[in-house]
């Protein structure tokens, strides 16, 4: 109805001076398009309800009446053109300055709209919003002044693109924002001073807002659901946060790979990003529980002083590609985390700072820490409830720290660390319920240090450690799923297999061209699987497989220049796949088989 009412008034003002013109063919367009900016103003700057024109609030309608009237006192008298252009302005109102008030106090229904508007003065009177207010694309907008007796909006509060917006001034009054707080590319402001009453909001997002040094304003600000701060390009600072004991989200620190330095960035909690002279965390203090935290790229950061309060990591606790971090000295309240990320910081030589972390709910990947020397900071540490990934570190030598580990619960990897020479640091290790793999390590000689390991339930794979001389650790073992021996071009034993009675799955040997026989595995009876034993170029017995009588699938042995008998397959008495490369003698000592047979060689 409302629109149907502006639509004839805006056709029979403008109309009229158009017959007998070429201009009349327009109009039909031009009325349209403006009718419904004239409309959408109406319910924007009259408190931005849905009511009606004929609204039963009196204060509604009385402001959009008056509304209606300003705009047909600019058109009469006017000449076509100039009636055209001055509706237009007045519709859109670009660079509108009125003087209609609407004396409410309060908008409980609807959605409020401001934009684009040069002042907030027709809002004078207005408390309460129940519903979200958003003022956008304002290029004329300085302040707020005109919000000065909000107290209070349900919904959002949305600033967003006003580029004239210097201050926040005229928010004094507000406390509670029943949403999210969004503060968003407004180029020019400075200060977030007016929100000092603020106490309560969901969600708060300041990003992008160049000229922002300072978070001061958010000193009365105690808990938050989110709080996500970055690419504030002159913010240096967090100490306005001193009074933040909680954040139901997450916390994260980050910038932009491509931008130096320093940032503080979060989801459901995030506080910082793309903010280049970040050096310290201090202003967090009180900070003893989130939901998330993010610390990355850093350039400045040396370490984490300012989070001594954290007790408490409700999901990730993410520390990634901070040059200058030294030290994670000021985690040392933390006893809880779901999942931890330590990657890519290239200064860190210790994990000193996570001495009461007893558990890790989740999982726990350390990759890619170039200077880091041990895992002493992880004494406490005594079991995860998903995968451990230790790869891609330089001067890591051994594994001590991780003494009162007991339960890996997923995949346990352990690759690409060049220095690495032991696994001593592993010896309370006794259940990993997923698989163990053990790659790329150049100076590991051996597994001693996993003597107490008694179940592994996935694969065991052993592969591509170029140091590697003895599979010396294993003595706990009584049974494997996989187990995959692939190209340790040292390896001249298997002892260290000695209880393995059986493998639930496959084993694979193959080019590990050091090892001249299979003694260590003088104990398997059955392997479920298939069996690949190839191309181990020194190999020059099967001594080791004598009690081996099962194979539940194909069986391949090929590819041993120097291997001249397989004698001592002698109690093979079923498999059930295919067989490879063996002499018709050997075949006929087989009592069950469904198999193809080739030569051996």
């Amino acid at each position: 109805m409302l629109h149907r009412y502006i639509l004839l008034i805006v056709a029979m003002v403008v109309i009229m001076g158009s017959f007998g013109s070429a201009r009349l063919a327009r109009t039909t367009n031009m009325i349209s398009t403006i009718t419904a900016n004239t409309v959408n103003r109406l319910r924007r700057q009259c408190d931005c309800t849905e009511a009606d024109l004929f609204s039963h609030n009196k204060q509604i309608a009385a402001c959009r009446e008056a509304i209606v009237i300003d705009v047909i006192d600019s058109l009469i008298n006017e000449l076509f053109d100039d009636r055209i252009s001055r509706l237009e302005r007045i519709a859109f109102a670009v660079t509108y300055v009125g003087d209609i008030y609407c004396n409410l106090t309060s908008v409980p229904e609807g959605v409020t709209h401001a934009w684009p508007l040069a002042n907030l003065s027709f809002m004078g009177n207005l408390s309460v919003i129940g519903g979200n207010l958003l003022l956008q694309d304002n290029d004329v907008l300085t302040n707020l002044a005109g919000l000065q007796n909000l107290f209070s909006i349900g919904g959002d509060l949305s600033l967003q693109n006003n580029d004239a917006l210097v201050n926040l001034t005229g928010l004094k009054s507000l406390a509670s924002i029943g949403g999210k707080l969004t503060l968003v590319d407004n180029s020019a402001l400075v200060s977030l001073a007016a929100l000092k009453n603020l106490t309560q909001a969901t969600y708060i997002l300041v990003t992008e807002n160049d000229a922002l040094s300072s978070l001061a304003g958010l000193e009365s600000l105690s808990s938050t659901g989110s709080l996500n701060i970055w690419a504030n390009d002159a913010l240096t600072s967090f100490t306005s946060l001193r009074n933040l004991t909680a954040v139901e989200g997450y916390l994260s620190i980050h910038v932009s790979p491509n931008e130096p330095a320093k940032v503080i960035q979060s989801m459901v909690l995030s506080l910082c990003q793309n903010n280049d002279a970040l050096s310290s965390l201090r202003g967090l203090d009180t900070l003893t529980e989130i939901g998330f935290l993010r610390i990355e790229h850093h350039a400045l950061l040396a370490n984490l002083s300012g989070l001594d309060q954290l007790t408490s990591i409700k999901s990730r606790l993410v520390i990634d590609n901070n040059t200058a971090l030294t030290s994670l000295a000021g985690l040392d309240s933390l006893t809880t985390v779901s999942d931890l990320i330590i990657t890519r910081n290239s200064a860190l030589t210790t994990l000193a700072g996570l001495n009461n972390l007893a558990v890790i709910n989740g999982y726990f990947s350390l990759e890619n820490n170039n200077a880091l020397l041990s895992l002493a900071g992880l004494d406490k540490l005594t079991a995860t409830s998903s995968y451990v990934s230790i790869k891609f570190h330089e001067k890591l030598a051994n594994l001590t720290g991780l003494d009162h580990l007991t339960h890996v619960g997923g995949t346990f990897s352990i690759a690409n660390n060049a220095a690495l020479a032991s696994v001593a640091g592993l010896s309370s290790l006794a259940v990993i319920d997923g698989g163990l793999s053990i790659e790329y390590n150049d100076a590991l000689t051996s597994f001693a240090g996993l003597h107490g390991l008694t179940s592994i339930n996935g694969n065991l794979k052993v592969e591509f450690n170029d140091g590697l001389t003895s599979i010396i650790g294993f003595d706990s073992l009584t049974s494997l799923n996989n187990l995959r021996i692939f190209d340790n071009i040292a390896l001249t034993s298997l002892v260290g297999f000695d209880n393995v009675t059986v493998i639930y799955g496959y084993f694979q040997l193959q080019e590990n061209n050091a090892l001249p026989n299979l003694v260590g595995l003088d104990s398997l009876v059955s392997i479920t699987g298939y069996v690949m034993i190839a191309d181990n170029d020194a190999l020059t017995s099967l001594v080791g497989l004598n009690n081996l009588t099962s194979v539940g699938s194909y069986l391949k042995i090929s590819g041993h220049p120097k291997l001249t008998s397989v004698a001592n397959l002698g109690n093979l008495a079923t498999v059930t796949g295919m067989l490879f490369n063996f002499t018709p003698l050997f075949l006929s000592k087989i009592v069950k088989t469904n198999s193809r047979a080739s030569n051996f060689n």
